[in-house]
């Protein structure tokens, strides 16, 4: 890593841990390939401090959506619950099951900011959101290109 990089990785480490000291968790927008295309995707970092909890990661939400849940859940984790695979959120009145991803380094902010080198990656799940008829993408197939993991039943 050049010099260059290290600075923009100590300036990215500095911003992400301000924003965690001050809002208890920091939503970081990234982008990530899947079939060919390129897909919007937000997660949180500061999550694991809370005994190693793991990170969330939703995929193909706006902005705004993202933070709501992403915030939301970690709210829930700062109140003392564990969140798991196969438990549901419900924000704004949509239902976001929670899955285990399988390759959490995409979550590359978190895994900077946790991951012990030799270590294995930071754990992350990953909620994945009912379409307009309440049902999940392993029930309707729809969206299902998008799960970073196996589907929670």
């Amino acid at each position: 890593m050049g010099r260059r990089q290290q600075r923009r990785a100590r300036r990215e480490q500095a911003t992400l841990r301000n924003e965690i000291a001050t809002l208890g968790v920091a939503v970081v927008e990234g982008s990530l390939r899947i079939g060919g295309r390129s897909w919007v995707t937000h997660y949180t970092v500061g999550l694991t401090r809370h005994d190693g909890h793991p990170e969330i990661i939703v995929v193909g939400e706006c902005c705004e959506c993202a933070d709501r849940i992403l915030r939301g859940a970690a709210e829930r984790v700062r109140d003392g619950l564990r969140l798991t695979a196969g438990w549901g959120l419900t924000v704004d009145g949509w239902l976001h099951v929670l899955i285990d991803v399988d390759d959490p380094r995409h979550l590359r902010s978190a895994q900077r900011m946790y991951r012990v080198p030799g270590s294995r990656p930071v754990p992350a799940l990953q909620a994945i959101g009912t379409d307009q008829f309440g049902d999940l993408p392993w029930h309707s197939g729809i969206g299902s290109e998008l799960m970073l993991g196996p589907a929670s039943r």
